[in-house]
This record gives C-alpha cells, structure tokens and sequence, in this order.
C-alpha cells in the first residue's frame, strides 16, 4: 500500500471515528432530554406538590 493510500486509510478511520463519537454524545444527550420528559410526563399525569413545584421551579419550604 502506497503512503498516499495509508494516509486516505489512516483519515478515513479518523473521521469515522470522530462521526461515531459525535453520534455517541447526541445519543446521550437525547437520552438525557427524554429522561427529562418522561419525568415531566408523570408528574402532569399524576401531579403532586412536589412534582408541580419542580415543573414550574418554584422552591419548596418545608415546615
């Protein structure tokens, strides 16, 4: 194999690589958003003080 071929080679795996990685962290990210959303899901279908605090992002004060 030729060095133009091994650095073709040798770009090809890397940007590969890199598209792999790019398509990992959105995954996790989508991941993240929809764990996010299932949680607000539940608390609309069965709100409770708590779950309607956090939605809106008022604090609570206990006592």
């Amino acid at each position: 194999m030729s060095n133009q071929h091994k650095r073709y080679a040798h770009a090809t795996r890397t940007a590969i690589s890199n598209q792999q990685s790019a398509i990992s962290s959105q995954l996790s990210a989508l991941s993240s958003q929809l764990s996010a959303l299932s949680y607000q899901l539940s608390a609309i279908s069965s709100p409770s003080v708590e779950a309607c605090a956090t939605l809106i992002e008022v604090p609570l004060t206990k006592g």
